[in-house]
C-alpha cells in the first residue's frame, strides 16, 4: 500500500483545460519523511492543473500551519504558512529536466506530488524560527526558559578572561 496515495493526481483521461485538486496534510504526512522539525500541522494543498498539448502546469498553494520549535526558547509554536509554487510537467523520456520542470513518460497514469509538497514547505520555512510577537510587540517566548538562558549567559560572561586575550579586548574597543 502506497503511503502517499492521498497525494496522487491521475493524469490519464483528463482533457485539456484546468482541473482542481485538494489535499490535506498533517503530522502523519511528515512522519513519512525523516523530518523531525515539524510537529503538529494542518494545511490544505490546492492544486490547479492546466493541461495543454505539450505541458502540464501545476499551480500549488499550501496554506495552514505547522508547528516548529522556537530557536530562542525551544517551545513549540505555530508557524502559519501560505506558499505558492508552480511546477511544470513535460512529456519526455529524459530524467527530470530541472528543479521546476519534471519529465512525464507517455506511460505515466498519475503524478505523485508528495515529494514536491514536502520540498515546497521546507523551502518556505523561515530561517529564523521564533514565537511571534503579541499585540503589544512583546515576545511570546517561554519566560522561564529565557530567564534560565540569561542566567547562563551572565555566568559565562563573568568568567575570568585569560590575560593573553585581554590586550585583544582592548584592541576591539578601540584602545591601543
Amino acid at each position: 500500500m502506497n503511503k502517499f496515495k492521498d497525494y496522487i493526481i491521475p493524469i490519464k483521461g483528463l482533457k485539456e483545460g484546468v482541473h482542481n485538486f485538494k489535499f490535506s496534510i498533517n503530522k502523519k504526512f511528515f512522519d513519512h519523511y525523516d523530518f523531525l522539525e515539524v510537529g503538529k500541522s494542518e494545511a490544505d494543498v490546492n492544486v490547479e492543473l492546466t493541461i495543454s498539448p505539450f505541458v502540464l502546469t501545476f499551480k500549488i498553494n499550501i496554506s495552514g500551519y505547522i508547528t516548529l520549535a522556537c530557536d530562542r526558547c525551544l517551545d513549540e509554536y505555530k508557524e502559519y504558512i501560505n506558499i505558492t509554487n508552480t511546477l511544470f510537467g513535460k512529456f519526455s523520456k529524459d530524467a527530470d529536466l530541472s528543479e521546476d520542470i519534471i519529465s512525464i513518460s507517455e506511460e505515466d497514469n498519475e503524478i505523485y506530488l508528495s515529494q514536491y509538497i514536502f520540498e515546497f514547505i521546507n523551502l518556505g520555512l523561515p530561517a529564523k524560527r521564533v514565537h511571534p510577537l503579541n499585540n503589544d510587540g512583546e515576545s511570546t517566548c517561554n519566560i522561564k526558559m529565557i530567564e534560565k538562558l540569561e542566567t547562563f549567559y551572565h555566568k559565562v560572561e563573568e568568567k575570568k578572561i585569560d590575560p593573553r586575550w585581554s590586550k585583544l579586548k582592548n584592541f576591539k574597543n578601540g584602545a591601543s
